[in-house]
């Protein structure tokens, strides 16, 4: 028999409810947990109405708040921290490390670290193994730790500073071509 609950609206809805639902389990990682929680942001991210568009009919539903890290955290029951980290992962691990999380092989933070290596180097740690993955972290987590403590030269400053800037003004550019698709 196949039943229809009439309180979801749409799928969105059901989706919130599923992660909702899976969010209490205690079986679920702390990586899942995160993914998850993620997961309900972006959808109730694309719920919130366009601030250009109409204002509110009378008697419409009011628009759910936007869903803040620390509320996100809270509700996948782990830090922001770790919600920032599981955003890198997602953003820049290769397939292999993520199954590598997921598989319990390596920690998140460690592999948030692992994460902001090349792709090849990624895939080398994971085929590696366990060792080879906290080794990657080590010595990527040493490199940054020697960059704070080295004086930059002012040659460095300068470089790193036109890189920046060109990376914010392709940022801009793009900004500027999604707010003119927007308007027009």
């Amino acid at each position: 028999n196949t039943v229809q609950n009439s309180r979801f609206e749409s799928i969105d809805d059901v989706h919130l409810w599923m992660i909702d639902q899976h969010l209490g389990r205690r079986s679920v990682s702390d990586f899942q947990r995160g993914v998850l929680a993620l997961r309900k942001k972006d959808i109730q991210a694309s719920r919130q109405p366009q601030p250009l568009s109409e204002p509110p009919v009378a008697g419409a539903k009011a628009p759910e708040p936007l869903i803040t890290r620390d509320a996100i955290a809270k509700a996948a029951r782990i830090s922001s921290n770790t919600i920032s980290q599981i955003e890198k992962i997602q953003k820049s691990a290769t397939p292999e490390l993520v199954a590598a999380v997921k598989s319990g092989t390596i920690s998140i933070n460690a592999a948030a670290t692992v994460a902001s290596l090349p792709v090849e180097e990624q895939v080398a740690a994971v085929a590696g193994g366990k060792k080879e993955l906290q080794q990657a972290a080590r010595q990527v987590r040493e490199a940054k730790a020697r960059a704070r403590s080295e004086p930059e030269s002012p040659e460095g400053v300068i470089a790193r500073l036109k890189q920046t800037i060109t990376e914010l003004s392709a940022e801009n550019a793009a900004l500027r071509a999604q707010l003119a698709a927007l308007t027009s």
